[in-house]
């Protein structure tokens, strides 16, 4: 059951001004621009859901969920963000739900230590495990080499293989690396057929991002005919807004947006913005006018956070460059 006001429950307090569960609160406090872009890119409501655990089920929801009222009566937020077609639904008790072992890094270390040791590794010697890239050659960086991958997502479909095995595992210098060496292979997808021209990265960690591999790498891909198809989808999408909408960028918009609702901030010429309505929890966009020094800092100060700060243990991270010779 679903009902849109419990007042008796406090709703300031349910719904603060902080954070997700006060974001419809932040939005019905701008005003002019703001208040209009708004409109224009969220949809946001705030709801109460309702469980009545039998008795037999008290000690299991105590043990999980630490209050039984917050169980029988939860704040439920959902967030759309019309143009994107995409949209999210948020309630923190899900957080909570037994199996999780986020956080527990010693598991984590113990279960890739495993992995490593009782399952074949051919990143273990790249030279020799892995196919050449069709130029007939590898980039090899500081701390990783590259290589093709045996089973390709497409026609140009490389392999950046990390000298550090364990996946959560990366300094700045060598998530630099990895990047730097990553553009390098593009540069050489591209000599190799030049009409594939639409750059694409993938850094899987861990199996809970779909890498079949525990050893630390990442993918790169050129495409060519349109962006893979996300991307295609988000540019058509961005398109229709200044149509519909008679001109404004949509990037622009968004990002302003976020600013003005404490979910972005500008470092080091790059956008960094907490994404509302995420595929996956813990969604970042960032975004940038290039993939220079300062962008790669950025993606490693990223990752840092996510693994050292808030205790992940599997992440994606993937990257879009616009078409070779358009940025």
């Amino acid at each position: 059951m679903v009902v849109e006001q419990l007042p008796e429950l406090g709703t300031e307090r349910v719904f603060p001004e902080y954070g997700i569960f006060g974001l419809k609160g932040r939005i019905e406090k701008l005003g002019g621009v703001e208040r209009e872009i708004a409109n224009r890119i969220l949809i946001v409501s705030n709801e109460w859901g309702e469980a009545k655990p039998p008795s037999s089920m008290i000690p299991f929801v105590k043990k999980h969920f630490g209050d039984v009222e917050a169980v029988k009566r939860q704040p439920i937020v959902r967030v759309s963000v019309p143009p994107l077609g995409i949209g999210t639904i948020y309630n923190g008790l899900r957080s909570k739900r037994p199996g999780s072992t986020e956080g527990d890094r010693e598991a984590v270390d113990a279960y890739v230590e495993e992995s490593l040791t009782s399952q074949d590794d051919p990143f273990e010697d790249p030279l020799g495990n892995t196919p050449l890239s069709p130029w007939g050659g590898r980039e090899r960086g500081k701390f990783c080499v590259s290589a093709e991958n045996i089973a390709k997502f497409d026609v140009q479909h490389a392999l950046v293989i990390f000298d550090e095995t364990h996946p959560l595992r990366f300094t700045r210098d060598e998530v630099i690396d990895y990047l730097d060496v990553a553009c390098e292979v593009w540069e050489h997808q591209h000599e190799a057929d030049p009409k594939r021209v639409y750059p694409f990265l993938i850094w899987q960690a861990m199996g809970k991002s779909a890498s079949s591999l525990i050893h630390g790498h990442l993918q790169v891909l050129m495409g060519s005919g349109q962006h893979y198809s996300k991307i295609e989808r988000l540019r058509q999408d961005v398109q229709s807004y200044r149509r519909i909408h008679g001109g404004p960028n949509f990037w622009n918009d968004y990002a302003y947006l976020h600013e003005k609702l404490g979910l972005m901030i500008r470092r080091n010429g790059t956008v960094v913005i907490a994404s509302v309505a995420p595929l996956k929890e813990k969604e970042i966009w960032m975004m940038g006018t290039r993939m220079d020094s300062e962008y790669k800092n950025n993606v490693h100060d990223l990752l840092d956070a996510y693994v050292n700060r808030l205790g992940v243990s599997s992440f994606t991270l993937s990257i879009a460059k616009p078409p070779k010779g358009l940025g």
